[in-house]
């Protein structure tokens, strides 16, 4: 009876060893592979809470220019922190960004950036889309005609346009950026909405739109592009010829389509602008950086 006794205990101890063990394991198991959640961020300054670089020490974390923000990034376990572009219109280049936290609350995180509305203008969990590889809140559209559906005022932070079928859309969604591109059928624009829903509305107004299509980002600028080199690009748009101005020696001239392909890749200026008389017509994104390591970032269209 003892002997039985002594047995049952080992093994109840055993068991519990091993359970304690179990969850011991789990537990740094949650720590060192922790949930990771994706979200995109909106900034209202480019140039205010734009990502500054990677530190990689232990419990390292995503930094931006931005005190306040680099706060909430740290309160929320923020390791990832990148710019994207995609945009052709100058107003929207750089101020949209993607961000990855660990084993942290993505509601509060979120709510978190959206409290901070001097810096951050949107920011949303991208997760449920599958990481996206298009904006979440920005769609492409092009009209059926130029006097149709064009701009006409911001009222109350939301696009009115000249068509009110259109307008009403706009306004169920909060489009609140709405802008030509090239050609003057050619508009972007940014909502408080998700843009695949959006985008489902606009498509059902066939007399209005031609068609839609989601703002695909790209990585163009390296996470050490602090400086900005002078640059200047003429004529913008260019039928035949195009000139490239800048104010130290280069290192490297990329321009990509609006897919974000590269399409030209030159170290001299001479090299470029003979390339580029052969572009198709079209927005490109032109990638300009000298011999310091400083970029800068413009749009090109060819007619």
């Amino acid at each position: 009876m003892h002997v039985a006794l002594f047995f049952l205990s080992l093994t109840n101890l055993s068991y519990d060893i091993m359970r304690n063990t179990y969850l011991i394991l789990c537990l740094l198991s949650l720590n060192v592979f922790g949930q990771t959640y994706n979200f995109q961020i909106e900034l209202v300054d480019p140039n205010v809470g734009a990502q500054e670089y990677l530190t990689f020490e232990p419990n390292y974390q995503a930094t931006s220019n931005d005190d306040g923000l680099n706060q909430i990034f740290l309160n929320n376990n923020v390791t990832y922190y990148e710019t994207v572009y995609g945009f052709l219109n100058d107003e929207l280049i750089g101020k949209m960004g993607l961000l990855s936290c660990v084993n942290c609350d993505p509601n509060i995180f979120v709510q978190d950036l959206l409290s901070y509305n001097t810096v951050v203008q949107f920011a949303v969990q991208t997760d449920n889309n599958t990481e996206l590889p298009y904006f979440y809140n920005s769609l492409r559209l092009n009209l059926n005609s130029a006097t149709n559906g064009s701009f006409s005022s911001l009222t109350n932070g939301v696009v009115v346009t000249n068509n009110s079928s259109l307008s009403q859309i706009f306004i169920d969604y909060n489009v609140r950026y709405y802008a030509e591109t090239f050609p003057s059928t050619y508009y972007e624009l940014v909502c408080d909405c998700d843009a695949e829903l959006l985008k489902q509305e606009l498509d059902n107004l066939p007399s209005v739109v031609q068609f839609t299509e989601f703002v695909t980002y790209v990585f163009l600028l390296s996470t050490d592009d602090a400086q900005l080199v002078k640059a200047e690009v003429y004529p913008n748009p260019f039928k035949n010829v195009v000139k490239l101005k800048t104010s130290v020696p280069l290192s490297a001239i990329l321009l990509y389509d609006v897919l974000g392909k590269q399409v030209v890749s030159a170290n001299n200026v001479s090299t470029f602008e003979a390339n580029a008389v052969n572009l198709k017509t079209g927005v490109y994104i032109l990638r300009v950086t000298d011999i310091n390591g400083n970029s800068i970032t413009k749009k090109l269209v060819k007619q």
